[in-house]
């Protein structure tokens, strides 16, 4: 799916669409165009009818964001942006997020997934990379959580330590991997 803006930025959407049809024009792929308003309502009614979404930087950073809902919030989301040359870019799909700096309160688990994304895509280490994701999961599971995806019976710590309570558990999978 390409999300664009027609009407609020035509040059922009222009190009855009116009690569996009060229580039799926002689493939099986189901391609569609949608502008951004509606993407966004798309993605959080429909997340699953999405395997790729292709949009201008702006227009990603509002479906990104949008997004992280469905993750229940802006540090587990994680993203990776590709160029032809094969170079590749992972970061959490937050930003910076400056207004957490310093207050061990920011959750550390997308900048890890994208990590893990990172291993697998850019260097092939897929076991590696499924060992951080194991890893994350087996801390969540426990119950430990930053307080911006607490619930009612987890266990609140900040970012330093659910940090170190991943690693902690990574490496005990990679210790008993080499086992």
């Amino acid at each position: 799916m390409l999300a664009l803006k027609p009407g609020g930025v035509p040059t922009i959407s222009k190009l855009w669409s116009d690569c996009f049809s060229e580039l799926t024009a002689n493939t099986t792929l189901q391609a569609q165009v949608m502008e951004i308003d509606n993407a966004v309502y798309q993605v959080l009614e429909n997340a699953r009818e999405f395997d790729v979404i292709i949009a201008p930087n702006m227009f990603g950073d509002v479906l990104s964001d949008a997004c992280s809902l469905l993750l229940a919030s802006r540090g587990m989301s994680f993203s990776g942006n590709f160029n032809t040359d094969g170079l590749s870019v992972y970061q959490t799909g937050h930003g910076a997020a400056h207004d957490l700096a310093g207050r061990d309160q920011a959750n550390p688990v997308g900048q890890i997934l994208s990590t893990a994304m990172m291993l697998r895509e850019s260097f092939g280490l897929d076991q590696q990379a499924h060992a951080i994701e194991a890893a994350v999961e087996h801390t969540l599971r426990q119950g430990w959580r930053t307080r911006d995806i607490a619930g009612p019976d987890s266990r609140v710590v900040g970012t330093r330590q659910l940090g170190e309570l991943i690693c902690s558990r990574l490496a005990t999978l990679l210790t008993t991997a080499s086992e």
